[in-house]
């Protein structure tokens, strides 16, 4: 399988030439897609198996670290180490000093995986919220005919935006240009976001965009949701 990357200018180094590989296209995968995968079409094990399965296998993850215990699978290795500065042979732990931190590494399953992969080069393009996916919560779950009042989960990459911001967030845009921005949003993060859809929005199809300013960017830059929602 193609791994796509695209080259940028290298600020860490003192060659104006020197150039970074940055990954682009890469598709942003769950424990949902992991159950799915797991319980597909003509497999043995059903999609409650798989997830009682995974649970406990994170439960007894976390239960190991939570003991200071080290993880060694083929998929990853996991420890604990402590950071910060001890000041002589005395000196002990404080937390507003010192933190303790997860340290993860792949493991040889994980690092045998990327053998597959082939690099491909494509043109550099300026970075921007990207909407993979969207689940619609309600009475009409599953699809993008909402009833207003109703809630969409949005999944991607560099979709978390400033609140504060009256330019970012998410936005509404009806076929006649009118823009509603969405205030009711519960959960604004990278990979995730998730608002409600104001009871007095008006009938009709609208396209919905997330604007947000970039790390290291000052523009807002938009991305767009390939079909049109539906409220009605």
């Amino acid at each position: 399988m193609p791994i796509k990357y695209a080259l940028h200018p290298n600020p860490l180094t003192e060659n104006d030439d020197d150039h970074r590989a940055v990954v682009r296209g890469q598709k942003t995968r769950t424990t949902e897609d992991i159950i799915e995968w797991i319980a597909r079409g003509g497999h043995s094990i059903t999609k409650s198996d798989a997830i009682g399965v995974i649970e406990e296998y994170e439960r007894a993850i976390a239960k190991f670290v939570s003991d200071g215990d080290r993880i060694n699978t083929a998929i990853m290795q996991v420890s604990c180490t402590i950071a910060g500065t001890f000041e002589g042979e005395m000196d002990t732990f404080e937390h507003d000093r010192h933190e303790i931190k997860v340290s993860l590494s792949p493991g040889a399953r994980l690092t045998e995986a990327t053998d597959d992969l082939s690099p491909k080069k494509v043109y550099a393009t300026k970075p921007r919220p990207d909407i993979e996916r969207v689940k619609a919560f309600g009475p009409r779950s599953g699809t993008l005919e909402l009833d207003p009042g109703g809630g969409l989960k949005l999944i991607g990459s560099l979709l978390k935006f400033n609140p504060d911001d009256e330019r970012q967030g998410i936005f509404l845009v009806s076929s006649n240009g009118e823009e509603r921005r969405m205030e009711m949003v519960v959960h604004n993060k990278p990979s995730t976001l998730i608002f409600q859809l104001p009871y007095s929005i008006p009938e009709g199809e609208y396209e919905l965009e997330v604007r947000t300013i970039i790390r290291g960017t000052s523009e807002i830059r938009k991305g767009q949701l390939q079909d049109p929602v539906v409220i009605n």
